[in-house]
């Protein structure tokens, strides 16, 4: 009896040591810390990434844009674009369809001019005489155009900008 009461007080001492309890609860915390750090760097590369895709669709979009600024500008300087087309107005509204525009590649008979930025193209559409304008018979004629502009750099997206153009001759 008296080696079950030795055994009995020996586990009561072993039970009232706390000396390793600092220990395990600084591990504790030190795994928690860890796992929070770890979804904050998780966190931190996504919103790097997110900003990084919103900056390349931007930079695309501005350049499409800037192409098709670029050949209204080229459009404005004929006098008269019907007389001598550039080689990448197009006057079939019906050859060019707004999927065509999307695949860009397969644009058929039309001729998308290169721009002067790297990686971007443009495309115009003659879509004819605007209406109710013609009642004047000592003024212009006002013409209706489409111009495309199209960014694609290599592994960076596409992006089609479309603007409606008038001009009058």
């Amino acid at each position: 009896m008296r080696e079950k009461l030795k055994a009995l007080q020996k586990s009561a001492l072993f039970m009232n040591n706390e000396d390793g309890s600092v220990i395990i609860a600084a591990l504790l915390v030190l795994v928690l810390l860890t796992i929070v750090g770890i979804a904050s760097t998780n966190v931190s590369n996504n919103e790097i990434q997110i900003a990084s895709h919103t900056t390349a669709y931007q930079m695309n979009v501005y350049r499409a844009e800037g192409a098709t600024i670029e050949a209204a500008t080229l459009l404005e300087a004929e006098s008269d674009p019907l007389l001598n087309p550039p080689g990448w107005l197009e006057s079939d509204v019906d050859l060019i369809s707004d999927q065509n525009i999307r695949d860009w590649d397969n644009l058929g008979s039309a001729t998308a001019g290169n721009s002067t930025l790297e990686d971007t193209e443009y495309l115009g559409i003659y879509t004819g005489v605007v209406p109710g304008n013609t009642l004047n018979m000592g003024s212009s004629t006002i013409h209706g155009y489409r111009i495309y502009g199209r960014s694609s750099p290599p592994e960076r997206g596409t992006a089609v900008v479309q603007i409606g153009y008038l001009m009058a001759f």
